[in-house]
């Protein structure tokens, strides 16, 4: 609920500021119109992403659980083992993360130059906290979560 909320809240702001950048300071910032490119690739594959962990693999787990909870076998699915959306995904994240640093790199650090108005300031520190928060969905899932549902599907087999 965090992540995803934030994600769909956040992208199109980020969005609207690029554009306007690259509009006003893309003669001057020529960096801006790749920040814009890299950005809506980036919001995309998060989509994307996004719906193949909400429609596919968090009920898979919230079944693999509700299992383990009333001591019941593992359930079916259409994908075999629950190993195989979690490489799909963990694909996807590393995707996500060089589109990430590829952001990071363009901005300088998310650092605006000095001649950047209030706009450009604002769209840099968001997409700072929006690298920020996606390292962390990245890693509860890559560290916690796909560690703790394949551990809940070895004990139902």
């Amino acid at each position: 609920d965090r992540h995803h909320t934030y994600v769909r809240s956040m992208t199109p702001a980020i969005h609207t500021w690029l554009d306007r950048l690259v509009d006003h300071h893309g003669e001057r910032h020529d960096e801006l119109a790749a920040v814009r490119e890299t950005f809506d690739d980036l919001s995309k594959d998060l989509a994307t992403h996004m719906l193949k962990e909400e429609h596919l693999l968090f009920p898979c787990i919230a079944e693999l659980e509700a299992a383990r909870i009333r001591g019941t076998r593992l359930p079916s699915n259409a994908f075999g083992t629950i190993l195989n959306p979690i490489k799909v995904l963990e694909t996807d994240h590393a995707r996500i993360g060089a589109l990430a640093t590829r952001l990071r790199r363009l901005t300088d650090g998310f650092v605006a130059p000095g001649d950047a108005c209030m706009t450009y300031r604002l769209c840099y520190d968001a997409l700072c906290i929006f690298e920020q928060d996606l390292h962390r969905h990245v890693h509860l899932e890559n560290n916690i979560l796909f560690p703790r549902a394949l551990e809940v599907e070895r004990g139902l087999i």
